[in-house]
């Protein structure tokens, strides 16, 4: 009983401590509002500077990024990238099973601008190669070729580096449909 009424009492001292002269303290984090509030206009505004457009300085590119991969998780992805005009560019992507693990797939890839403003382009692309990691429906790995149709979006961050996504919806040749899609994010530079 002794214990109980030591609480009690303890608790209403200290509610009546705060009520009467304690204020609670308020944290606003301003530097994450700000970045957010800076992020959103980066991306909803277009750089009108020439030295920003996809046109004039964006003869090869190199990205690297993470994806998601059914079964595995998430992966990281390299690609390289040569344009033959503002619009097509051809190129190569290898993937790795995992954060910093084994070589997965390989593939050649193929990208169109469908409309480019300033430092933003909207395209779709198709990837075509192999997967060293495709398995039949009862799980048994056993490689195969893969295809990969997909979606981008890239805006300019600098003059020579740039942000990317990419949704990715792979088929392989084992009769494997991935019916979830691969969502990927990556930055990259131009040369």
């Amino acid at each position: 009983m002794k214990n109980k009424t030591f609480a009690s009492l303890s608790a209403l001292t200290l509610g009546c401590i705060f009520a009467i002269g304690a204020h609670a303290q308020t944290i606003t984090n301003i530097s994450m509002l700000n970045f957010y509030q800076q992020a959103a206009q980066w991306g909803s505004s277009f750089n009108q500077d020439a030295d920003h457009n996809w046109t004039n300085n964006s003869t090869i590119q190199i990205e690297t990024g993470i994806a998601t991969t059914t079964g595995v998780g998430i992966s990281d992805r390299l690609y390289l990238q040569y344009n033959l005009n503002p619009k097509f560019g051809i190129g190569i992507m290898g993937q790795f099973v995992g954060i910093g693990s084994s070589f997965g797939a390989m593939e050649g890839t193929f990208e169109y601008a469908l409309m480019q403003k300033y430092d933003f382009k909207l395209g779709a692309g198709l990837g075509v190669g192999y997967d060293f990691n495709a398995a039949k429906t009862s799980g048994q790995r056993v490689g195969g070729i893969m295809v990969e149709p997909y979606l981008f979006a890239a805006k300019k961050m600098t003059v020579n580096t740039f942000a990317s996504i990419k949704y990715l919806m792979p088929v392989t040749g084992v009769g494997k449909f991935n019916s979830s899609g691969v969502f990927y994010i990556g930055l990259g530079s131009t040369f």
